[in-house]
């Protein structure tokens, strides 16, 4: 296509080779220059799916939008739903992201191998936190004295528990309660 050829010889003035190759790559999944409404890019985004990850497939339309912003810019109009490609890069991505847990024999690997390296009570007591608290490790490794409480809580059975509640700050700031 005459215009990707353009598009990428204005690019190639302010971009590397590698980025240009990987433009070029994103933009010959549009097989056609055509108008992007939000039906149209729906099923242009399924395509991309049956290849690529969401992720790839998300960076892929940011850059044929680009590339129709461009086009627009040179007198050129293809609809492109802004609406639609805000609702594909919101959307969430679970499909084979199921939890992952260690085996007992993981953990004990795990455990068993501290102890040769360098001060190993550090490191054996922050992979008994890691493994006991589901903290995340950045969570894990700000952790301050001031930030356990220790809560009286009443078993099933009726006794009485000490345990600690650790509040930390987790990602994106968003504040959380670990037992």
């Amino acid at each position: 296509m005459y215009l990707v050829e353009l598009y990428l010889e204005e690019l190639s003035k302010v971009k590397d080779r590698k980025t240009i190759e990987r433009i070029f790559y994103q933009l010959s999944k549009l097989e056609e220059l055509k108008p992007l409404d939000q039906r149209s890019l729906f099923e242009f985004y399924e395509e991309l799916r049956k290849t690529q990850s969401h992720r790839t497939a998300i960076q892929t339309l940011q850059e044929i939008k680009r590339f129709y912003q461009w086009l627009s810019k040179k007198g050129y109009h293809y609809e492109f739903s802004e609406q639609a490609f805000r609702e594909l890069k919101n959307k969430k991505e679970f499909e084979n992201k199921a939890r992952k847990y260690f085996t007992e024999e993981e953990v004990e690997n795990i455990l068993s191998y501290i102890p040769t390296k360098p001060k190993p009570f550090v490191y054996y007591l922050l992979c008994v936190v890691l493994l006991s608290s589901g903290f995340r490790i950045s969570e894990a490794l700000s952790l301050k004295r001031d930030d356990f409480k220790e809560r009286r809580l009443i078993t099933e059975k009726g006794e009485e528990r000490s345990v600690f509640v650790v509040k930390v700050k987790g990602k994106f700031s968003k504040k959380r309660e670990v037992l």
